[in-house]
């Protein structure tokens, strides 16, 4: 996810003293990064819940992540981890690939999750091995998956999955919200990090001696 603005402080600090212009880069660089803190952990982690069905979990909330600003680097952003790259595409929309010849995973049925409330890593490789316990496939009309089988009773689905590219629409409007919230926040923001580092400023105007 890419979210671009600018931000023009030249006007405001045109009519700044000498004790505010000294107070000033750390000002900005620090309300910047608490802004993005903000939109990223307070405000997106918990909106996707309204776009995604059933709420999103908590390892793909934890791909949502801010870059603080510095000096060195006036910049902050944020973005999503780079393995949680489904997140642009409900973000962005696109298509949605199976990463190699194996099935892409849907949503687990009767399969344990972990913390994160996601499947533990290699537990669907591991069951596609043992065949007598397992199968893929499209029993009668029902869904595609992991089965388990059963002796006396009809299979049942461990694991939902698809074989087939999609088109996934863009269904969270991240970047328009992060505009709304920044532009909503800066100026509170930016005025109480000036006011905190005026209170700890040690600078003082030259007295020519």
């Amino acid at each position: 996810m890419v979210v671009s603005m600018t931000i023009d402080m030249s006007s405001a600090f045109e009519h700044m003293n000498d004790i505010e212009r000294n107070a000033f880069p750390l000002a900005l660089t620090s309300a910047m990064t608490r802004s993005m803190f903000l939109i990223s952990n307070k405000y997106l982690r918990k909106e996707i819940d309204r776009y995604v069905e059933g709420g999103a979990v908590r390892f793909s909330k934890s791909g949502i992540l801010y870059q603080k600003a510095s000096l060195s680097n006036v910049y902050a952003a944020v973005y999503y981890q780079k393995d949680r790259h489904y997140l642009g595409t409900i973000t962005f929309g696109g298509k949605v690939k199976p990463h190699d010849t194996a099935s892409v995973l849907i949503e687990p049925v009767n399969q344990k999750v972990n913390k994160y409330g996601n499947i533990p890593r290699g537990s669907l490789k591991r069951k596609k091995t043992q065949s007598h316990l397992y199968f893929l496939g499209k029993p009668g009309n029902r869904p595609y998956g992991l089965y388990r089988r059963y002796k006396k009773k009809a299979p049942g689905l461990v694991i939902k999955l698809d074989r087939k590219e999609r088109h996934q629409e863009a269904i969270f409007p991240a970047p328009q919200r992060s505009k709304r919230i920044f532009n909503r926040l800066w100026n509170d923001l930016f005025y109480d990090a000036m006011r905190y580092r005026l209170n700890k400023s040690k600078y003082r105007n030259p007295t020519g001696f």
